[in-house]
């Protein structure tokens, strides 16, 4: 008879397990760097303490750095990481570097230390003795007070040497994509109602539909480049202390945010050891936050990346995300994103249950929009919110009507509006939701609820997060007063 673990050990995330060999090497490679340390340590006492003894101590010592440089990952990955750059590039980068650093008043080992690499690779590419390997590049970029523009030798190391061929990328168990679409269809031919937003990320033209609109340079700037993912970086390391990071990504789209969320931690991390998991419901949007992931985070050393197709609403079935072996020290940090909170239907609900897999002192990090007025005040909030004081825009008209006008029969026009509803499940809240009226041709219009958005008080909202036991830890505001918004870090107690 199988046991539990048994059982577990039969599924689709080899990394989760009991028997989990990059665990096993992450945590050889800690305690060895931990020894090298202290060995170190004493070679220096010693050095100060016999000062004829200095020189040859000074030889140990390089030995010794030479080590871990080893064991940091650089000297097995740099046959198959290094660029081809021809000498002035390697030189200009040289110049940026240490020039940048110095402005930063930042000494080489501190440097290393912000961008997770060791001093020497550091020293070696600031004298311009080679190309630097693309991992190199990427801790580099991670770093945004550096400034550096290393955009084109990215982009070349990308098309040179491809997303690699791990097969990291699985369909949840019990996941059925072509019936959703079914099931859309039937109901969007019926007489109307309250269509389940997930679904408007389905099929491939809603996916696009999606991607164009959330990546226009005003919802870019308003929604996603603010984000003060460094500062959450900071915090998450803060609190939990060295421990190894799954950041399970619920609903990521094309990742972006995640994948930046994961350089930063990388950035505040001497000794990376984290994984991402990439949670989508459409295939299309999770092919296109895998490859940036793996784009950006392929041949990182102690950072894996995996995909999984499935819907978020079915979290506790999936158990490959929940269990965790015994002797492991890790940390899940449940990570919600951009506006992936919309799609709960009853926040405190989703919380209480479908994340009963956490353990205590597991992470739960969200995104949230803010209100502009309070919610006891309707008349108010129609005056002040600039979303009901305009008409929709034509690319959120454009992903929300694709469902309805590739499903429907029949359909000769279709205009939205947007409803104000302010009894939510969390107090201080409210809603706006896009109502769809669609017209046909010698037949009774329909009306579909297509989407719904949330604006929260923050303080409410951390208090009814309190009481179901994940404590508020960090809150970050940004957004100004043209766009109010947050991200919480919460923990499991």
């Amino acid at each position: 008879m199988e046991t539990a673990d048994q059982e577990v050990e039969a599924s689709a995330f080899p990394s989760l397990l009991a028997t989990d060999p990059v665990e096993e090497a992450v945590r050889l490679r800690g305690a060895s760097l931990q020894h090298l340390e202290q060995l170190a340590l004493c070679l220096r006492a010693l050095s100060a303490l016999s000062p004829e003894l200095q020189h040859e101590l000074r030889i140990h010592l390089d030995r010794l750095e030479g080590l871990e440089s080893f064991l940091d990952g650089k000297a097995q990955k740099r046959s198959r990481d290094f660029l081809s750059m021809p000498p002035e590039r390697i030189q200009k980068l040289a110049a940026d570097l240490r020039e940048r650093r110095q402005m930063l008043r930042l000494s080489t080992n501190q440097l290393a230390k912000r961008v997770g690499l060791s001093e020497g690779t550091i020293k070696r590419v600031e004298k311009g003795l080679d190309a630097p390997s693309r991992t190199t590049l990427l801790q580099l970029a991670s770093l945004s007070e550096l400034e550096l523009d290393l955009h084109d030798l990215l982009y070349e190391a990308r098309t040179k040497e491809g997303m690699g061929s791990s097969l990291n990328c699985y369909i949840a168990p019990g996941f059925d994509p072509v019936k959703m679409v079914i099931d859309l269809g039937k109901q969007l031919n019926g007489p109307g109602g309250y269509v389940e937003q997930t679904n408007v990320y389905l099929d491939h033209q809603s996916a696009a539909a999606y991607l164009h609109m959330a990546n226009e340079p005003g919802y870019v700037s308003a929604f996603r480049s603010c984000i003060p993912l460094q500062l959450v970086a900071n915090r998450l390391v803060e609190v939990t202390g060295g421990a190894g990071l799954d950041v399970i990504a619920l609903g990521p789209g094309d990742a972006h945010e995640e994948v930046r969320l994961v350089q930063q931690i990388i950035g505040h991390t001497k000794r990376p050891d984290l994984r991402l998991y990439l949670l989508e419901i459409s295939q299309p949007l999770l092919t296109e936050g895998f490859r940036h992931a793996a784009d950006t985070l392929n041949d990182t050393y102690g950072v894996a990346y995996f995909g999984m197709q499935g819907n978020f609403h079915q979290l506790p079935k999936y158990a490959q995300l929940h269990y965790t072996p015994a002797r492991s020290h890790r940390r899940r940090v449940i990570c919600m994103l951009g506006r992936t909170m919309a799609n709960l239907d009853d926040e405190l609900r989703f919380f209480r249950f479908s994340l009963v897999g956490c353990a205590p002192r597991d992470l739960l990090l969200v995104d949230m929009q803010l209100g502009y007025a309070p919610a006891d005040s309707p008349e108010l909030i129609r005056k002040l919110d600039p979303a009901l004081t305009r008409p929709m825009g034509d690319s959120s008209v454009a992903w929300l009507g694709g469902p309805i006008r590739r499903h429907c029969e029949g359909v000769s026009d279709i205009k939205f509006h947007l409803e104000l509803n302010t009894r939510c499940p969390v107090p201080g809240s409210y809603e706006l939701a896009a109502m769809a009226t669609v017209s046909f041709l010698g037949k009774q219009p329909k009306q579909f609820s297509m989407n719904r958005t949330r604006r929260y008080e923050p303080k409410q909202f951390s208090e009814s997060l309190a009481s179901i036991d994940w404590q508020l830890v960090a809150d970050f505001r940004y957004g100004g007063d043209r766009a109010p918004a947050a991200v919480m870090l919460f923990q499991k107690k």
